[in-house]
């Protein structure tokens, strides 16, 4: 618990994380969680939080680290101290995922005897490098050596190497004493053994750098050194809107061609005064540039050093209290910005655990320090998990709530206790308390309301002249304001705490509160500035206490944000200034309460007037009206406040938390990425039969036979997943996939419904189900390819080849089928089921489905629609290819088989022939363990074709492969009904050319696998272009020209079949109905924009599944295609 140790383990992690499938895992304290999570920010590392042993003599409560230590001396207790933190430390292993190695810190002695035991190697680290560790090494080993001197400063030659001299004042006392005891001799010799018994030291350093002593230190002393630096190479470059002083400082030297010296003593040195003085001096009187580096507790340098040196890390600490309201809070992380530009300035800004998400994401990569304190449990009247006003379920309650943060004054005063000297405080002026904190430690408080100095002043002369509003006759009649006779108010303007003869109640006591502290505050901030409104600074200046201080518009201290495209609203905005067009801003901010009338009045006038507007309104005030936004779009556009990524989150009042596991986690992550989403880990099961240790997904099985197992695993998860449940908020339903089939049961355990989710429409599961429910359906065909029609559906043929065994099977039994069973019957005792389609899409089969199966069917889709948009710095090098094959007006055939298919080496062999034989520009996605296509295969073709080779979900590939370059396509059988909606639903962005792309597999969606031949049979009113190349097919060929013509012929069929048949497609609109839940809200998507239809044909697949023989040979005829294909 050092920076000067941690920082080159950080750098280790960013290294090690650049190895492919390579986890790593942080451990610390949760005083120095804030500091690694910056460090480690945008990868996949892990930390976990260790306590920190409490009443440790010697150490004050809250320090976990020796750069806090109030002097040096107390290292050998904190040292000491981190050995209670081993049964911690070896539960946690024991949690989680089979560990390879450790790399601890030298002075953790104790991780090796952890490591030892639970089986894997302890590598050690100290942070020093070859030189200093042999020269140590020499001095304690030679014991003598240092006992000869007369005096401390005498130079003495190390034994080994003749060239390096050292005084006995270069070591501690554990080197210099004849017999060195106590508490840091014990340590350093505990620490010395446990790194001659580890299996090897970490060293920050290279071999070029230092080849003799790492040769000396290798032959001379154990364990083997491995050297791995300069360690700070590995770190990622960071993000900075303007340069520290002292960068721009040293730039300005370089710039004049002078030499600085660097004068620092760490973190841990303890220099003395006079010490301190005499440098300070000799800096002074010298004639060189240097920059000295000191702690901040050496603040007794003389500022009379001059213009050369850069004196201490900061001068100032500030501290922010915002209140638990966005509108509050948001100007304040103004500020913080602001104060971080001014040099030597540390800000540490106070919150509660539920706000912190949304603080952090404001202040990312910036030095602000972040303290969370508990919110008060039981506040009647206050929800379980409400710690702001925004999620409060009526504004009502803000007054509990205020008074509530009254509660958080004790760990509020004992947080200030540990951190450095405050030089003032800002706290909103909800936190009324907050002087009496800032009293009682001797710095002042400023105020902070939001609000400008116009609203300040006409408050204040309206609570002074309180018989103002007692005259007028009715609330709407105007009154003049005292002092300021140009300004006209009405009673409808203030709260009853102004309006009311004799006020009184909580909402009074609360206001009378924070008036009192604010007028014994030292000073106000205010984000406004004198020139927008210098009559009212001076007059409340002038009448008022305390002083008001001008410091806005707070907001222009708002880094800019990276966005690569503007969002909708501004671009409305961009186009009526283009006009000359004024508009008119209408928001009533987060708290207000607008009633369902109020707002059908204000959309009627905004509609009925002429005026251009942008109406800000929060979700759960989004019902306008049925075709409000569309009778008015050309004049305004509505942003709701709180619009969140995805769709249950953009329900008001709605929590969501998704279990997964461990190595599933970066992904989901990813994907909720600034949203209030919570993610619980269950560890997944270890020493499953037949799968390898770490693979928890389908997507890494070598091979999708083993699925079963690891889905019959799932269920070893069940008590761990309960007693999350168990500690978590009540929970209002679950949603699961409908291979965790075990789901039900705890559910059930627990009273709250399940809707099970498969991800497949209601047509495959409506003919999944007649297939199985008449058994013998699939006993009649003579083979496997003849066609069946379905039972109720008789427009509709099938193969048996569409189906799994557990269908096809005249007696079906095995594992496969027991799970398949075990996933029937929980899914029909389900309460519901969630379906990735919307009924205008196939109302047929969604009623057939409702009327004749349970559980009842819930269409929610097309689910694609409520993902966010990807931000993308760079494209990646195949979307570049595919934009250079868009200019040169190429067409281009899209490979692609999947995440879980298994190709053999014959069919890549195949496939590439036929590739490389044919004239088709194409783009190949191929999973890593499929790379081998040849020697030279894809130099020889390049100037066509580009590999992409992709370990994860296909459906990032579709997320950009919505583009016009793509005309046709090979594919697997098995095609993923979740990527045929992305792929739809993304023909908004390219319109008319995306009519001619392809979709695929995607491992996204179904953990596990389903029929993807019968999901294509409603795709295939849609789709049209591409042949199946089948995981059943036999080649009956001999020889490689036999083969490489077969894959030639293939290839240029479908080439032939897409830009025949691909010139004539156009857009097609469709309007969904999105219907979540019981809630009744619904969003009207457009998927595809409107456009002039002409000739528009239905699309069909090449393939003799779901098109009558007819069909099909009117369109081979149409295609002069080769009946032998």
């Amino acid at each position: 618990m050092s920076k000067g140790h941690t920082i080159p383990l950080l750098h280790l992690a960013h290294l090690l994380l650049r190895l492919p499938r390579v986890a790593v895992t942080v451990f610390t304290t949760p005083a120095n969680r804030p500091f690694i999570s910056n460090f480690l920010v945008n990868t996949t590392a892990s930390i976990i939080d260790l306590p920190f042993p409490e009443n440790v003599a010697g150490i004050p409560p809250g320090i976990e680290s020796t750069d806090k230590l109030p002097s040096i001396s107390l290292f050998v207790p904190l040292a000491r101290a981190t050995k209670l933190m081993q049964p911690d430390f070896e539960r946690a292993v024991q949690d989680m995922p089979r560990v390879s190695f450790l790399v601890s810190d030298g002075f953790l002695w104790w991780t090796l005897e952890s490591a030892t035991k639970f089986g894997f190697p302890r590598f050690v680290f100290y942070g020093m490098n070859n030189y200093s560790s042999c020269v140590s090494r020499s001095v304690g080993v030679n014991r003598t050596l240092l006992t000869g001197p007369k005096s401390d400063d005498e130079l003495i030659t190390v034994t080994g190497f003749p060239w390096i001299k050292v005084t006995r004042n270069d070591f501690d006392p554990i080197f210099k004493n004849a017999e060195p005891k106590g508490p840091l001799f014990e340590l350093f010799m505990d620490q010395v053994i446990a790194s001659s018994n580890s299996h090897g030291t970490i060293v920050n350093s290279f071999y070029e750098l230092e080849p003799v002593f790492v040769e000396h230190l290798n032959r001379e002393a154990k364990p083997k050194a491995w050297c791995v630096g300069p360690l700070c190479l590995a770190d990622p470059p960071r993000a900075q809107l303007q340069k520290p002083t002292w960068i721009q400082w040293l730039d300005q030297k370089l710039e004049q061609g002078s030499s600085v010296l660097y004068v620092a003593f760490g973190t841990q040195a303890e220099i003395s005064l006079e010490q301190l003085k005499e440098i300070s001096s000799g800096l002074e009187e010298s004639n060189v540039n240097f920059l000295e580096e000191v702690k901040c507790e050496e603040q007794a340098i003389k500022e009379n050093m001059g213009s050369t040196s850069i004196p201490c890390e900061f001068s100032h600490h500030v501290i922010l209290f915002p209140f638990m309201s966005k509108g509050h809070t948001i100007p304040l992380l103004h500020l913080a910005h602001l104060l971080l530009r001014l040099p030597r300035v540390a800000v540490t800004v106070f919150t509660t655990p539920a706000n912190r998400p949304f603080i952090s994401n404001f202040l990312v990569n910036t030095s602000a320090s972040i303290i969370d304190l508990p919110f008060p449990e039981n506040v009647a009247g206050i929800p379980p998990g409400i710690e702001s006003t925004d999620k409060l379920p009526s504004i009502s309650l803000y007054v509990p709530l205020a008074r509530a943060t009254k509660l958080m004054q004790p760990d509020f005063e004992r947080a200030v206790q540990d951190i450095p000297r405050v030089s003032f405080l800002v706290s909103d002026g909800f936190l009324w308390w907050t002087l009496e904190s800032a009293t009682k430690f001797g710095f002042p408080r400023f105020v902070f309301y939001g609000m400008n100095n116009y609203s300040s002043c006409v408050s204040r002369s309206v609570r002074v002249n309180h018989t103002l509003l007692d005259g007028p006759k009715s609330d709407d009649e105007l009154i003049t304001v005292t002092g300021f006779p140009w300004i006209k108010v009405t009673r409808n303007d203030f709260d009853p705490v102004f309006t009311d003869a004799e006020p009184k109640g909580p909402p009074f006591e609360l206001f009378m509160d924070h008036v009192i502290a604010t007028s014994n505050s030292y000073g106000m901030i205010v984000n406004s500035f004198y020139e927008l409104e210098p009559v009212f600074v001076e007059h409340r200046n002038r009448e008022a206490k305390p002083k008001a201080w001008c410091v806005g518009p707070l907001c222009l201290a708002d880094p800019p944000r990276i966005q690569l495209q503007k969002p909708t609203w501004i671009q409305w905005l961009d186009r009526k200034l283009e006009q000359g067009s004024s508009v008119l801003y209408v928001a009533f901010g987060t708290q207000a309460d607008i009633s369902p009338e109020q707002l059908k009045e204000i959309s009627s006038g905004l509609e009925e007037s002429n005026v251009n507007f942008l109406w800000v309104i929060r979700n759960k005030e989004s019902e306008l009206g049925d075709g409000f936004e569309e009778r008015v779009k050309d004049r305004g556009h509505t942003i709701p406040l709180l619009h969140l990524a995805h769709l249950l989150l953009r329900l008001p009042r709605v929590a969501v938390t998704v279990f997964t596991t461990p190595a599933n986690r970066p992904f989901i992550s990813n994907f909720l990425v600034n949203t209030s989403a919570s993610i619980i880990d269950l560890p997944f099961p270890e020493n499953v039969a037949g799968i390898p240790p770490g693979i928890e997904s389908t997507d890494k099985l070598p091979s999708i036979s083993l699925y079963v197992p690891l889905a019959r695993a799932t269920k070893l998860m069940q008590p761990d997943f309960e007693r999350a449940v168990q500690d978590m908020p009540r929970v209002s339903f679950l949603v699961s996939d409908g291979f965790l089939w075990w789901t039900l049961e705890s559910a059930t355990k627990f009273g709250f419904p399940r809707f099970v989710f498969f991800g497949m429409n209601n047509y495959s599961s409506c003919v999944s189900r007649s297939v199985r429910v008449n058994r013998t359906l699939l006993d009649g065909p003579n083979s496997d390819d003849e066609l069946i029609t379905v039972t109720g559906f008789p427009w509709i043929k099938v193969t048996r080849n569409d189906f799994d065994p557990v269908f096809t099977d005249a007696e079906p039994k095995g594992p496969p089928f027991e799970l398949f069973m075990d996933q029937v019957i929980a899914t029909s005792n389900s309460y519901g089921m969630i379906v990735n389609s919307f009924y205008e899409l196939e109302p047929v089969f969604f009623e057939h489905r409702n009327r004749e199966a349970k559980p009842k069917a819930w269409c929610v889709g097309p689910l694609c629609l409520a993902d966010p948009p990807r931000i993308q710095l760079q494209k990646p090098k195949w979307i570049q290819w595919l934009d250079r094959k868009l200019e040169q007006g190429s067409s281009v055939l899209y490979v692609a088989f999947g995440t879980q298919a298994d190709i053999s080496p014959e069919q890549l062999k195949e496939i590439s022939s036929g590739l490389e034989e044919s004239n088709v520009n194409f783009l190949w996605v191929i999973r890593n363990k499929e790379s081998e296509l040849g020697d030279g295969f894809e130099e020889r073709v390049k100037d066509r074709g580009i590999v992409v080779r992709e370990e994860g979900p296909m459906t990032e590939i579709v997320y950009d492969r919505c583009h016009p370059g793509f005309t046709y396509g090979i594919r697997d059988q098995h095609i993923d009904w979740m990527v045929f909606w992305e792929t739809r639903s993304r023909q908004t962005e390219y319109g008319d050319g995306l009519s001619e792309s392809l979709i695929s597999k995607s491992s996204l969606q179904k953990p596990f696998l389903s029929k993807g031949s019968i999901d294509k049979g409603i795709q295939g009113k849609w789709q049209r272009k591409g042949i199946n190349w089948s995981r059943k097919e036999k080649l009956g060929l001999h020889g490689e020209e036999s083969r490489k013509s077969c894959g030639k012929r293939k290839i240029d069929m479908v080439a032939k079949s897409g830009i025949s048949r691909g010139k004539k497609m156009r857009s097609l609109s469709i309007s969904i109905d999105l219907e979540v839940g019981n809630s009744g809200e619904k969003v009207n998507t457009v998927l595809i924009n409107n456009q002039e239809v002409n000739g528009i044909d239905y699309v069909v697949e090449v393939t003799s599944n779901f098109v009558s023989p007819a069909e099909i040979v009117a369109l081979e005829a149409e295609l002069s295609v080769d009946r032998s294909l």
